[in-house]
């Protein structure tokens, strides 16, 4: 199944043109821990690694910012300050993107998942967290989740890759997608339930991803059976939601902010208060804020 682009899908691939952050001389020492509010911009040294680091806001779970596949944590801008009103929110460069520093060569994919782990015990972002990850960020947090679970109180998948079976690339004909998808739906399957009770909230794409080249029953078919694995993501909690935006594409961050921040509003709101999720009370306080700005 061909996997949407996240830097087409994106706004800006490339961090804004500000002044690069300054390095972190002492790891840890002059962060701000979770509940505190003071802002942090840092580059901070792990294992090797320089990886910058942004943080806004107060309190806790903290919520840490995933970005797609060569996105710097700056693709976020649409919802973190907003965000950073509710809860501590941060924000990271992934090594060999941004402002962070190379990667190694011939890394497996779990280095992100201990990077990230890394990066928030040196910069003193305590647990417990709300991980929410965008396209193969989603892939990240789900493995964080299930490497880390006693630090991780809530996921919020927007538009995620739904699966680490090895995509055939580009898949043109039907067997190529066939299989690809085969391997998918089997993947999300046998994890159903494997996230327990873990407030889990699931945002996918109504619009429709273009698929330039392949032919129109091919991508149709594509697309319907992505909206179909998108579903599937549900299963791996026994409390979840899903809520697909009608007029939003891949980046629904920055085409239905308002939809992204009421998501993880709703998913904090119930690692505080041990609260079923309650999405439509979210949505329809942030459609009523919205209307009150604009009188």
């Amino acid at each position: 199944m061909a996997e949407p682009s996240d830097e087409e899908a994106s706004h800006e691939a490339e961090p804004s043109q500000a002044p690069a952050p300054e390095a972190s001389t002492a790891p840890g020492a002059a962060h701000a821990p979770s509940g505190e509010g003071a802002a942090l911009d840092q580059l901070v040294q792990i294992r090797g690694l320089s990886l910058h680091l942004h943080c806004v806001g107060a309190g806790t779970p903290a919520v840490i910012l995933e970005a797609g596949t060569n996105l710097a944590g700056s693709d976020w801008r649409p919802v973190q300050a907003r965000l950073g009103q509710l809860t501590r929110t941060c924000a990271y460069d992934r090594a060999g993107v941004g402002y962070s520093s190379d990667a190694p060569t011939g890394r497996a994919a779990e280095a992100a998942v201990d990077d990230l782990h890394g990066l928030l015990q040196a910069a003193g972002i305590g647990a417990p967290y709300v991980l929410v990850g965008h396209s193969l960020g989603g892939l990240h947090v789900r493995r964080y989740a299930r490497r880390h679970g006693e630090q991780v109180a809530g996921l919020v998948l927007v538009e995620a890759t739904p699966s680490e079976a090895t995509p055939v690339p580009a898949p043109r004909t039907a067997a190529e997608h066939d299989k690809n998808f085969a391997a998918r739906l089997a993947e999300l399957r046998a994890a159903r339930g494997s996230l327990g009770e873990l407030p889990l909230v699931v945002l996918s794409r109504g619009k429709p991803h273009e698929l330039p080249g392949l032919p129109h029953e091919l991508a149709a078919r594509i697309e319907q059976e992505w909206s179909q694995l998108q579903g599937e993501l549900t299963w791996l909690s026994k409390n979840s939601v899903q809520s697909v935006a009608d007029k939003g594409g891949h980046a629904l961050h920055w085409d239905a902010p308002e939809l992204v921040i009421a998501a993880v509003q709703t998913v904090v709101q119930a690692a505080r208060s041990a609260a079923p999720l309650d999405l439509a009370a979210a949505l329809r306080a942030a459609k009523a804020a919205a209307k009150s700005a604009t009188k």
